[in-house]
């Protein structure tokens, strides 16, 4: 079961992230790095790859840019991606809607389980 911080028909992780308020916000970035370093590195790359990948088909640059930098060069594997990753989203947490629908619903189990469960 979700709360009212995951999915719903009300707030979204996206929204959670871009919209919440300091309490929220800090609760999904927690989640999010929860759920990274507690990933394997590997997916963790592809995900990232995939967040770029979409960046790039909308048109943002930037993003593409900054998620790129977490994959690209000779420490892109291991403990440094995850680490990489986890610090690219707490600094820049609007990236999230890029990523795919897995990361995200990674990320709001993890969210879910922080919260109370809604009546």
């Amino acid at each position: 079961m979700h709360t009212d911080l995951a999915i719903n028909d009300v707030k979204t992780l996206d929204d959670v992230v871009t919209n919440g308020d300091m309490e929220e916000h800090a609760s999904a970035r927690a989640a999010a790095e929860e759920y990274i370093q507690n990933s394997d590195a590997l997916k963790v790359r592809d995900q990232v790859l995939s967040a770029a990948e979409t960046a790039i088909q909308n048109l943002d640059g930037e993003a593409a840019w900054m998620l790129r930098g977490v994959i690209n060069g000779p420490n892109c594997y291991g403990q440094y991606v995850k680490g990489a990753a986890a610090q690219l989203l707490m600094n820049n947490a609007h990236l999230i809607r890029y990523f795919p629908a897995d990361f995200k619903t990674g990320i709001l189990d993890r969210l879910a389980a922080r919260q109370p469960i809604a009546a």
